[in-house]
């Protein structure tokens, strides 16, 4: 059996993950909550701690944050 290619992989995880995403920030705005980003400082600075205090998954950290 082979595998698919990148693009078709690609093309199913956004189609997977898209619609989740947009209905998580509507459900932040109707409790009157904004959207935000990260900058690039922020998230190496994260992913780095996670690395340093060998932190196993990103709830945990947000969740340490």
């Amino acid at each position: 059996m082979s595998t698919p290619p990148d693009e078709v992989i690609s093309e199913r995880i956004t189609e997977l993950v898209h619609p989740a995403t947009l209905a998580q920030v509507e459900i932040f705005h109707k409790m009157g909550l904004r959207e935000r980003t990260l900058t690039l400082p922020v998230m190496v600075a994260l992913v780095l701690s996670m690395i340093w205090r060998q932190i196993g998954s990103i709830f945990d950290l947000t969740r340490i944050v």
